[in-house]
This record gives C-alpha cells, sequence and structure tokens, in this order.
C-alpha cells in the first residue's frame, strides 16, 4: 500500500543523487554513503531553523546521548516517514523528543532495551511479558504487525507503562524501512464479548503520537466482536460514568467512526465487526496474516506465549 500524498517533496539534489547510485557495488556504496550524509545535512539546515523553544528536548537529548539520538532516531526514518519533507521531518523528530521526555522523564536519554541499565523500568517491561503491545509475524509480504489487546493490561502496572511500552514496540518496527513507507498494521482489539471499559486517555495520546511525533505510518485495524447480550453494565473507568453494555458499546462504535471520518495521513484507520464465528480471522488473513499469526481470541492459532 502506498502512503504517498501524491505530491513530491524530494529535493532536485537528492533525485540526481540517487540516479546517480549506480554502477559497480563500490561506486554504489559510495554514492549511497553520500546520498545519506547529503539528507542529513539538509536535515541539520532544516533544524537549525527551528525556533530554540521548539527543539530543547531534542537539544538535551544530543547533548546527553548524541549516540542514542543517532540510532534510535535516525533522522532518516523521520525524513522518509514524511516523503523528504526536511520541515516536517524536523518538527517531527522535536515532537518525537518532547514526548519521550514527557513520558520517561529522568529516563528519557537512555537506551529502548530490555535490561535495568535502560530507560524502562520494571514495570515497564513486565507489561510486555504480559503481551502489551505484541509483535505479531509479519504478513505475507513481509509488513509488520502488532497487537493490542487491554485484557492483557497488568493490574499492578499503569497507563504510563503501558505508554512506555508502546515506545519500544514502535522502536523496533520503526527499524525496517517499510515502516516509514509502506506502514504497519496495529490490530487492536476493541470490543469483546466480556465487555471492559476502555482507556481513551491513552489510545487518543498514542493516536496522536502516530500523527504527529512516531517515525512510522501505521493503519489500525479496529477489531470488535459483539458481546451474546446486552444487558449488564460497564464498570467506570478513565473518569467515565459507569454505563450499560448497549449504551457503550455506541459510544465506542461512535467514537471510532469519527476517526475513521477524518483524513488522517500517517494513520488509517479500518472498523472490522464479527457477528458470525470466523469472520474476523477471515478478514486478518485477507490483509494478508496466515493463521498462525492471528490472536486465538481471533480464531487464529497464535498465543502469547510467543510474543517476548
Amino acid at each position: 500500500m502506498s502512503w504517498n500524498n501524491g505530491e513530491s517533496t524530494m529535493s532536485a539534489r537528492i533525485a540526481g543523487a540517487v540516479a546517480a547510485a549506480v554502477g559497480d557495488d563500490d561506486g554504489a556504496a559510495r554514492s549511497e554513503e553520500a546520498l545519506r550524509q547529503q539528507t542529513l545535512n539538509q536535515f541539520d539546515e532544516a533544524m537549525n531553523a527551528v525556533p530554540t523553544k521548539d527543539k530543547q528536548a531534542y537539544l538535551e537529548a544530543r547533548a546527553q546521548a548524541p549516540g542514542l539520538v543517532s540510532t534510535e532516531t535516525d533522522p532518516l526514518q523521520f525524513v522518509r516517514v514524511c516523503d523528504y519533507n526536511f520541515w516536517n521531518a524536523t518538527s517531527r523528530m522535536c515532537a518525537y523528543w518532547r514526548a519521550r521526555k514527557k513520558y520517561f522523564q529522568e529516563r528519557a536519554f537512555l537506551p529502548l532495551t530490555l535490561n535495568e541499565r535502560g530507560a524502562l523500568n520494571e514495570a515497564d517491561i513486565l507489561t510486555l511479558q504480559g503481551g502489551f503491545p505484541a509483535i505479531l509475524p509479519n504478513t505475507k509480504d513481509g509488513t509488520q504487525v502488532m497487537f493490542w489487546d487491554r485484557t492483557q493490561w497488568l493490574s499492578s502496572t499503569s497507563r504510563e507503562n503501558r505508554a512506555r511500552a508502546i515506545f519500544y514496540v514502535v522502536k523496533k518496527t520503526a527499524q525496517d524501512l517499510r515502516a516509514q513507507t509502506d506502514g504497519v498494521l496495529c490490530l487492536l482489539l476493541f470490543l469483546q464479548p466480556r465487555v471492559r471499559a476502555t482507556d481513551n486517555t491513552l489510545r487518543n495520546e498514542i493516536w496522536d503520537l502516530v500523527e504527529t511525533a512516531f517515525p512510522l505510518k501505521v493503519r489500525f485495524h479496529l477489531l470488535n466482536i459483539l458481546p451474546k447480550t446486552l444487558r449488564g453494565i460497564v464498570p467506570s473507568f478513565d473518569g467515565a460514568p459507569a454505563m450499560s453494555k448497549q449504551s457503550f458499546i455506541q459510544r465506542i462504535v461512535t467514537k471510532a467512526k469519527e476517526r475513521t471520518d477524518k483524513n488522517w495521513f500517517f494513520r488509517k484507520i479500518e472498523v472490522h465487526f464479527e457477528h458470525n464465528d470466523g469472520e474476523l480471522r477471515q478478514q486478518m488473513m485477507n490483509l494478508g496474516l496466515e493463521r498462525d499469526g492471528i490472536p486465538t481470541c481471533i480464531g487464529g492459532d497464535w498465543s502469547y506465549a510467543r510474543s517476548m
């Protein structure tokens, strides 16, 4: 799937460098490195024009952990995801580091690794080990797939732990350049037979980070399995009052539709419903997932034992 907005912003100089990257292997390698350096130079030029107040977190990261900035937030990721619009790429990079500082605070400039010396704390790692979010096997064409299932939330962990776990998974998936061009799939188990309250604050914050900060494009697929009965009450959560199942379902479906109706560029949203057994599994297979890459809760063979 192409995410081209129909208007190329790549400069003539870069286009010329791409055309020149042909010939013998050594020559092609040199041309590729020259192209990379030229792109980085243009990124730095654009960053120099960003007001200091808007790039303060980025400057702190560069000062305290320059190697980390280069490896975990390679500017080329941001340039590619913005279709070589350097102004948009620098804005996105600055937004990423503002968000990372907000969620990680004093650990923001440590590496996103699964050990005690990294940015993730013990509860963050426990969140990932619990299966939120999970990384599923790639689709047939190699597209990466994430799976968000709030039944895997651990009661001992918080919204902040889940947000930081998502940052870790984003870092892993963004290492594949297709995450910036073709995008990744994110299957979000939205509505389940046992209706549970949802964390609207977390979901909206992450969706907005996909649109403004993360170096990847995401195709969200909201998966809904209707409950057998609409009787009962959904408990309060996230400041929302308790409500009937029917009111809750109507509310979240309406919210989802509002999201799909907007013309987002970095995230697309599609809603799926299962009225009969096997419908969601077939819809996921139509997206290119193999049966052993589809979670058991929607009719596949993948289990959380394979999530880490």
